[in-house]
């Protein structure tokens, strides 16, 4: 997914057209991007977006959005948790010249639990909460953000079976460490 400012953007339009993007109109639920994206994804396509609905520029995890957690529910298909880490200070250091180590790490790929009968919206944020922590724990405690304090996070740190945190009302009040 790509937001729609960055379709005629002089740089990166042209390279967001030749990887495929799909444009989304930001701040709706932009019901053609993701049918788009669900076939993009049935159709054996690799997808890549960032569950928080856009890049973070506080430098820590944001509460993710439903859009990835309901792609994969829908595909059926596995999720590979990627944090990435410095990517907040990049576009600065750029400007300045400065070189920076943007350092990538990949989780182990995993599925979302079937739901228990129909799929229902508290089932999709326990899936978005699965994703995002699944991410906080490939990125280093102050980039954790509000999924810091996350019990979910605490358990599969211990290695022990997040999900069942994850069916919890999340509060999600943790900040920066």
């Amino acid at each position: 997914f790509a937001g729609e400012k960055w379709q005629e953007h002089w740089l990166f339009g042209p390279m967001l057209k030749y990887a495929g993007a799909i444009y989304i109109d930001r701040g709706t639920v932009d019901r053609r991007a993701l049918r788009e994206a669900l076939a993009s994804i049935e159709a054996g396509s690799v997808f890549a977006l960032a569950p928080e609905g856009q890049r973070s520029q506080v430098g820590y995890l944001l509460e993710g959005k439903d859009g990835a957690a309901f792609l994969a529910s829908k595909a059926r298909v596995p999720i590979l948790p990627v944090g990435i880490e410095n990517s907040d200070i990049l576009g600065a250091n750029v400007k300045r010249l400065r070189r920076t180590h943007v350092h990538v790490r990949f989780g182990e790929p995993f599925y979302l639990p079937e739901p228990e009968g129909r799929l229902r919206s508290s089932d999709m944020a326990a899936y978005t909460h699965l994703i995002m922590i699944h991410i906080a724990n490939q990125l280093p405690p102050r980039y954790h953000g509000v999924y810091a304090d996350s019990p979910a996070l605490a358990a599969l740190q211990r290695g022990e079976e997040p999900w069942p945190y994850c069916l919890e009302p999340a509060n999600l009040t943790g900040r920066p460490t």
